[in-house]
């Protein structure tokens, strides 16, 4: 009896030393645990996918830097990808780095060349008629800047005439004058020609349209003349298409008359 209680504890003793044994060996790995998702927590556990790596999130390369066969300038100008038109700074007319004077109303002249087509066709319709062009004005007024003896008396005479046709809108003058000082005609938009004169009447006729294109209480001078050929092209500026362009010396040929047409223009409105 004695002999079977002994070894009934004896048995007892070695399967709690067994089951010892065996709690023993999760806790002797604890600190490290399963590397897989879920695994207990410890100073290394859990580093399953996911988070970014220490020293390396945070630092994303952005979208794209050049690639290898890249030249890297970009569309700048200067570089050999899209360079700016012969004439311009980079999209920016010549003119625009010029000191030019005032030239009040008349800088609609910096309008795009489509608009100031478009202006040309526009005042051209102004003059149409059944039988074709209205343009005794013009015929008129060059005549008498060419022969009066007293021109601002007699354009007055001229405008102040319930018959007078002519076209107002400054940016159509403008028009006309380019026109004019480019080819010695205007046409409309199917090429035929509304108003021509001889070259040596071109400066006359260009007078005309820039006083009719100018602010009626400002002189027409030399540098506002020359401003408005720089603008367009003409006499000595790069990229002028002109066949007959005017220079300073010219500009003060068109300026003179252009004043008298002005002051002519202006009195008439005034009532003066």
């Amino acid at each position: 009896m004695s002999a079977k209680a002994f070894t009934l504890k004896a048995l007892v003793a070695a399967t709690i030393a067994a089951f010892g044994v065996a709690m023993a060996v999760p806790a002797a790995y604890a600190d490290e645990g399963p590397k897989g998702q879920g695994g207990p927590t410890g100073t290394q556990g859990h580093k399953g996918g996911g988070g970014p790596a220490q020293g390396v999130g945070g630092k994303g390369m952005g979208q794209g830097g050049p690639s290898a066969d890249s030249d890297a300038k970009g569309p700048r100008y200067g570089g050999e990808g899209a360079k700016p038109e012969p004439g311009t700074q980079g999209g920016r007319p010549a003119w625009a780095s010029q000191e030019l004077t005032d030239i009040g109303r008349m800088n609609v002249a910096r309008a795009p060349g489509q608009v100031l087509e478009r202006s040309l066709f526009n005042g051209v319709a102004e003059l149409k008629t059944a039988d074709g062009y209205n343009v005794a004005f013009y015929d008129a007024a060059l005549e008498i800047l060419k022969t009066s003896a007293d021109p601002k008396a007699d354009l007055k005479d001229l405008l102040a005439n319930a018959t007078t046709v002519r076209v107002d809108s400054p940016l159509a003058n403008l028009a006309f004058y380019k026109s004019i000082l480019t080819t010695g005609e205007i046409k409309d938009a199917d090429g035929n020609v509304v108003w021509s004169v001889a070259d040596e009447d071109r400066n006359l006729a260009a007078a005309l349209f820039i006083a009719m294109a100018s602010d009626k209480t400002n002189p027409v001078t030399v540098p506002v003349v020359h401003a408005v050929d720089v603008i367009f092209a003409f006499p000595t500026e790069a990229g002028s298409t002109a066949t007959f362009n005017p220079d300073e010396a010219q500009d003060a040929l068109v300026a003179e008359p252009a004043e008298v047409v002005r002051v002519a223009v202006y009195e008439v409105h005034e009532g003066l």
